[in-house]
C-alpha cells in the first residue's frame, strides 16, 4: 500500500481526490429539464485540469508507465464526472 502512496503524491494525489469526491457528494439541480450535478461538473474538471498538470511533472521522474496509467485514470474518470455533472449520463434509482 506505501508503494502505491508514494506513486500518487502533490497536484497528482489532490488530482486523485477530487476525481472521487463526485462519488460520494452531489448537489443536482433540474431546472427546466435540464440536469445538473455542480459538485460532478466542478470536481471533475478539476481532476483533469490537475492530472494534465501533474503530466507534466511524472514525464520528468522514474516509475513513468505507473504514473502515466494514473493520470490516465484519472483523466477517465474526470470525463465521467463531466458528463454525469451534465447529464448525459443519468443514473437511476
Amino acid at each position: 500500500m506505501s508503494k502505491v502512496l508514494e506513486l500518487v503524491s502533490g497536484t497528482l494525489r489532490i488530482a486523485v481526490i477530487a476525481a472521487i469526491i463526485p462519488f460520494f457528494a452531489n448537489f443536482t439541480t433540474i431546472r427546466n429539464g435540464i440536469y445538473r450535478d455542480y459538485v460532478a461538473i466542478s470536481a471533475g474538471g478539476i481532476a483533469i485540469l490537475l492530472a494534465l498538470i501533474a503530466l507534466a511533472t511524472v514525464l520528468k521522474e522514474d516509475a513513468k508507465g505507473a504514473r502515466l496509467g494514473i493520470v490516465a485514470v484519472v483523466v477517465l474518470i474526470g470525463v465521467y464526472q463531466l458528463a454525469k455533472g451534465f447529464g448525459f449520463i443519468q443514473l437511476t434509482t
